[in-house]
């Protein structure tokens, strides 16, 4: 037996989220990232396949730049060569690039890793950046656009950041957003920012040590290209742990809106931090788009995992399994 560590990408919109889903009677799993990826790799094996475990589950809509999964192989005969991580990577993306429905993912490299790896325990850090489209200060909105933004996004922007406009005629306040941000830097228990605290177990830990900065982000195109990416500015927010609660990052990143837009104030942000419950979240906050959450990046510390011999000739790179 092989294990092999993919690591892809994959653009969210186009999944019901990255966890594999149990469906009533058998029913082909199509509509995941982890279920098609499993439904690929026994199309490119021609036979039932080990399931893949991934390192990170992200919500529907939220994209992933680089994350990691890995998976067992198995030859029929003992003797049989094992593909190579090349042939992995090439079969595979073949394979998703021959169909229009899942297109959008695509594996960027693979690696043979010691069967005693696994790809979510073993990882050192998760790194996420979140994508803020602020509406610039001197755009005047006539009232009948004071809420709906939407046409002033620039197409190439679309499901890929969170949009935020003036609230009550009053311009986003971005350098509080950034103090706000800068709070959650550090150790904190996060059971206030956890979504659906009922699946917070008893003895699950809330604590996480948070690494969060705020840098002027770029748009996906060349701003000469569209006139309407004058009426916007960029910001990227960077988040790096080693795990993260369900929808912390959604939940931290809305909160911060919200004291940029004046819903609440950075005292209000401070006590939920002090006073960790699911009670002390403040209803008057909403959850920040997933559109605008990219998985960055699963950092794994070497400690002889990656470094191994391929005991397999080149040439098999093009046999089928």
């Amino acid at each position: 037996m092989s294990r092999y560590l993919i690591y892809y990408s994959y653009v969210g919109t186009s999944y019901s989220g990255s966890q594999r889903q149990l469906l009533l009677n058998k029913a082909v799993d199509s509509k995941t990232v982890q279920g098609v990826l499993d439904l690929v790799l026994e199309r490119l094996w021609r036979r039932q396949a080990s399931k893949t475990v991934s390192s990170s589950r992200t919500d529907v809509g939220v994209h992933a730049i680089s994350t990691t999964a890995h998976f067992d192989f198995t030859p029929r005969l003992s003797t049989s060569p094992h593909p190579t991580p090349a042939f992995v990577t090439m079969g595979v993306n073949q394979i998703l690039s021959s169909s229009k429905n899942h297109s959008y993912l695509r594996i960027q490299k693979t690696r043979v890793v010691p069967k005693t790896f696994h790809c979510r325990y073993n990882a050192n850090r998760r790194f996420y950046v979140y994508r803020l489209c602020v509406l610039k200060p001197e755009v005047r909105l006539s009232s009948h656009r004071s809420v709906i933004l939407d046409p002033l996004v620039p197409v190439a922007e679309r499901c890929r950041c969170h949009v935020v406009g003036p609230r009550l005629g009053s311009p986003f306040n971005v350098e509080a957003f950034k103090e706000t941000i800068r709070l959650f830097n550090g150790e904190h228990d996060f059971l206030t920012f956890m979504a659906s605290p009922s699946r917070c177990f008893p003895g699950k830990q809330t604590v996480r040590d948070l690494e969060a900065s705020v840098t002027s982000g770029r748009p996906f195109m060349d701003p000469s290209y569209d006139s309407l990416y004058e009426n916007w500015q960029f910001y990227d927010i960077h988040f790096n742990a080693k795990s993260f609660l369900y929808k912390q990052i959604r939940r931290i990143v809305g909160t911060a809106i919200g004291v940029g837009q004046g819903v609440i104030t950075l005292s209000e942000v401070q006590h939920m931090l002090d006073a960790p419950s699911p009670d002390n979240w403040n209803v008057r906050l909403t959850l920040a788009a997933s559109t605008g959450l990219f998985l960055r990046k699963i950092d794994y510390e070497e400690k002889g995992w990656f470094h191994f011999f391929w005991p397999f000739s080149k040439t098999t790179a093009n046999i089928q399994p």
